[in-house]
């Protein structure tokens, strides 16, 4: 109430935005380097950005896919808005799901968007080893909130972690719900570090805003 009496949105960086920055890094310790938007959504929607352009500069052109998850919610950004609640009889073979849009007016996921089943290490393992020349990252709730604030099996991060590392990929936790699990979030619960961290409203005590953090390089 305080701050909303003295403005919220500026044109350039203030002292509380560097104080918040700080705090932030420090619950993180795997990222180095952090930006604010104005919403979860849009957190996403600059990760995907972040994942698509060091992929396409680092191992070629071609790395534009991102991987999603079947009944993961990641916001309003095109790229994210498929196979959030799709009706099972569209929703294709379990372990091959069809991306099915979340609504009309979306262009289509050719070279963009592959939806994978969650918490599956083995389809998870085989769609990277068969197609990370086009992949630019993973993106991974790892709290699920849409299908009731499941955990994953940790083997199913660890994987995740493992094939971004061995293939070059970016591998990003949305964590705009799941933040609130502990200090660090879910992966400081879990020791599992992310590329990238997408933060939502907790960060601003319910506040509209939203945050990525992640490795400087990136």
């Amino acid at each position: 109430e305080a701050q909303a009496a003295r403005g919220t949105a500026y044109f350039a960086p203030t002292l509380a935005e560097v104080a918040l920055a700080e705090l932030i890094l420090g619950r993180l310790p795997a990222a180095q380097r952090i930006r604010f938007a104005n919403s979860g959504s849009e957190a996403v929607m600059m990760a995907v950005r972040f994942a698509r352009a060091y992929s396409m500069a680092t191992r070629g052109p071609g790395c534009t896919t991102l991987v999603k998850f079947e009944g993961s919610y990641h916001g309003s950004y095109d790229d994210v808005s498929w196979s959030v609640s799709p009706p099972p009889a569209q929703a294709g073979e379990r372990e091959a799901p069809v991306a099915v849009a979340e609504s009309s007016g979306l262009a289509g996921t050719q070279g963009r968007v592959a939806v994978l089943p969650f918490n599956d290490v083995a389809v998870l393992t085989r769609y990277v080893e068969a197609h990370h020349g086009e992949i630019a990252g993973l993106l991974v709730e790892p709290m699920a909130n849409r299908i009731g604030l499941l955990m994953p099996e940790r083997e199913f991060l660890l994987a995740a972690r493992a094939l971004a590392d061995r293939f070059g990929l970016v591998l990003v936790f949305d964590e705009v719900i799941s933040f609130r699990v502990g200090y660090g979030g879910v992966q400081g619960e879990i020791g599992i570090a992310p590329d990238l961290t997408t933060l939502g409203k907790i960060i601003g005590g319910g506040f509209a805003v939203g945050a990525i953090a992640g490795r400087a390089d990136i």
